[in-house]
């Protein structure tokens, strides 16, 4: 496994198929295959897939779905007030952002985002966000070490 991720960082490419030989829909993973699930495919409205990818999909939707109404009843409820008391979240809530704060933030992001784009130029749509999002994290590594959050007890 660290073999395959650090090939991937350094920007090898492992090919398990030749191209020719790709499927429409990427192969089943170890669970689909132990419950027979990668031989089955649907057909819903029109889109064709394997029905492991259409529980991913459904499994992904209604996580979403869960995690917002999560964060809604936290937030109606004021479940954070409860939980760090109400001095350490008026704390938070009177912070302001300076103009120059933003103006490192959007740098930091944007030159990330540029580097991982460039980093990722030639891999497939995957690889370029990913490499993407690791590159505005490691660029956000030292703005961290230079303004250190503090978190109030």
């Amino acid at each position: 496994m660290a073999s395959v991720v650090g090939d991937w960082i350094l920007g090898g490419h492992r090919r398990r198929h030749p191209p020719t030989a790709r499927r429409a829909y990427p192969p089943a993973s170890l669970g689909p295959r132990l419950l027979g699930y990668d031989n089955v495919e649907l057909s819903i409205f029109g889109h064709r897939a394997g029905l492991a990818s259409w529980l991913r999909y459904l499994g992904h939707s209604v996580g979403s779905i869960v995690a917002v109404a999560l964060m809604w009843h936290i937030g109606r409820c004021r479940l954070v007030d409860e939980w760090y008391g109400h001095e350490v979240v008026s704390e938070a809530r009177a912070f302001h952002v300076t103009p120059q704060q933003r103006v490192a933030f959007w740098l930091v992001v944007g030159g990330g985002l540029a580097a991982g784009s460039m980093w990722g130029w030639h891999g497939d749509r995957v690889e370029q966000i990913l490499r993407a999002i690791v590159a505005v994290a490691i660029a956000a590594v030292p703005v961290h070490l230079v303004r250190p959050v503090r978190i109030a007890r």
